[in-house]
């Protein structure tokens, strides 16, 4: 399981109409070896750039790159058991890689609510996923679709 630390503590499921516009969290996660290893298990993706060292230094990196989609699986982590906390349904999660990122990184994920519908129980939360030094890895949105009712 990938270790996530939230910075807030908050009372989940989160009923819509107590989200506020701009409301922010962040998140950090150490994206270890063994992380690694077992995405690359489940995905079955072992291409040279995430598993061989050799190829990585001949193609200008210094150490194996971290696997782009692992960002959705933390992304699912933190939607179903954060924020808003397993009460709702992800219609969409759009996002750009900005910039690699390696085993060995601590990344930081800040959500923060763009946009909110009480009205068809929709919210519209923009993620971003930073490196320990402050680098951009990937930016997008995700829309879900929340229940009113606790579960």
């Amino acid at each position: 399981m990938i270790k996530i630390h939230v910075n807030k503590k908050i009372k989940t499921p989160v009923n819509i109409k107590s989200i506020k516009k701009n409301f922010t969290l962040k998140f950090k996660v150490f994206i270890s070896k063994k992380i690694h290893s077992d995405f690359e298990k489940l995905s079955g993706d072992n291409s040279p750039i995430h598993s061989s060292i050799t190829f990585c230094k001949k193609n200008g990196y210094k150490k194996k790159l971290g696997y782009g989609f692992l960002i959705n699986c933390i992304l699912s982590q933190i939607y179903g058991k954060f924020f808003p906390g397993g009460n709702e349904l992800c219609l969409s999660q759009t996002g750009i890689f900005k910039s690699p990122y390696f085993i060995g990184d601590t990344l930081t994920i800040i959500l923060k609510v763009d946009h909110k519908s009480v009205e068809n129980q929709i919210v519209n939360i923009s993620t971003v996923f930073y490196r320990q030094n402050k680098i951009k890895i990937f930016h997008g949105n995700g829309i879900l679709k929340l229940s009113l009712n606790k579960s």
